[in-house]
């Protein structure tokens, strides 16, 4: 079973894709990455680059769900807005696959993989790569964000 895990941002959104591995007792990344766009710029082609990235990730892969976090609404009423489009377009990409999809507030991620619900990113990396099979070194927090949602997503479900 793979779980596509999703960070969202509308300037870098981290992706993983993430699997079970019973026999190690740990978890496997498939894949990995970021969907990177400068700063500033328009935002519908932005949107509509993570529609089509997150699509094809749904469609050439044997994605069996996609978890994805929460938005936390922050002072910037604009960059809320901004955040819920880009989690929009994810879902929608997942509706589309007809994959199931599923959402987490940032405190039960970081719970069910520190055991602690106010981590920093650090900590969430460092627990992250104990938790895989092999360890995501020189990447942004956003992708060992991405794994931990869908490693929590896992553990939350028991799969």
């Amino acid at each position: 079973m793979i779980i596509l895990g999703i960070d969202p941002s509308l300037n870098s959104t981290g992706w993983s894709l993430v699997s079970k591995n019973d026999k190690a007792n740990s978890f496997i990344v498939q894949d990995c990455g970021l969907i990177s766009h400068v700063s500033g710029g328009e935002l519908f082609p932005k949107l509509r680059n993570i529609y089509d990235r997150i699509s094809d990730l749904c469609q050439n892969n044997p994605v069996e769900g996609m978890a994805i976090e929460q938005t936390i609404v922050n002072k910037n009423a604009e960059s809320s807005l901004k955040l819920g489009m880009v989690r929009g377009v994810c879902v929608a990409a997942a509706f589309a696959a007809k994959v199931n999809t599923f959402e987490y507030n940032p405190k039960t991620i970081k719970l069910a993989i520190t055991g602690m619900g106010n981590a920093s990113k650090e900590q969430v990396m460092f627990f992250v790569n104990s938790m895989i099979d092999k360890k995501l070194e020189k990447v942004k927090f956003d992708i060992t964000d991405s794994v931990g949602i869908a490693i929590a997503h896992i553990l939350i479900h028991k799969l």
